[in-house]
């Protein structure tokens, strides 16, 4: 399977067999200036909206080799992913997460600490590519509930619906009924979406 990141190809291992094309550069996503804004803010100590997960995932370290490792992604945010897996892997270091060979996430690992078992990486997202087009369907009311509660949903789920919620005026007003209904309006993360959706 080829990846592409920062215009140059790398070939992952065998142990990630290609079951589809590789992505096309219109299936890239960039980040936007709004969350280039997002992380610098959050580099301040903003608070940003964490999910939680347990997703089995193949990471990719790029380099000489391309070494493939499992890995099991434990949390989901804005800019960044943290990510358990067995060994350590250098900070700095360059890695793709391959999601169920659908979802390619790329990026720079920001932290690599000790945990409880094995060790916990964290991932600067850089970019995320699709293998094919990603369903325009609106997520459901539960689905809306799921995200701001910052756990339930699968991480392809998060990005799906972060991703639209980008791009879909009808569904950030959907989210804000819903986050009034349940008594999540003062949550950090609606401020700047509430905004935007007055604008």
């Amino acid at each position: 399977m080829l990846l592409k990141t920062g215009g140059s190809r790398r070939r992952c291992p065998e142990s990630f067999p290609d079951t589809s094309t590789a992505p096309s550069q219109s299936s890239r996503r960039m980040l936007s200036p709004s969350a280039a804004q997002n992380m610098r803010r959050a580099a301040k100590g903003q608070r940003e909206l964490h999910h939680t997960t347990m997703d089995a995932v193949e990471v990719c370290i790029l380099g000489s080799d391309c070494r493939g490792v499992a890995g099991t992604v434990l949390d989901v945010s804005q800019r960044e992913l943290r990510i358990g897996v067995d060994a350590p892997i250098v900070r700095g270091t360059r890695i793709d997460v391959v999601l169920h060979r659908r979802v390619t996430i790329s990026g720079l690992i920001r932290f690599c600490r000790r945990s409880q078992v094995g060790y916990q990486i964290g991932l600067l997202i850089e970019s995320i590519y699709y293998a094919q087009s990603t369903s325009a369907d609106h997520p459901h009311d539960d689905q809306l509930s799921l995200y701001l509660a910052g756990k339930g949903l699968t991480t392809m789920e998060i990005i799906h619906t972060r991703d639209h919620l980008a791009a879909c005026r009808s569904c950030i007003k959907r989210l804000i009924e819903t986050a009034a209904i349940s008594g999540q309006m003062r949550r950090p993360y609606l401020a700047k979406t509430t905004a935007s959706f007055h604008a």
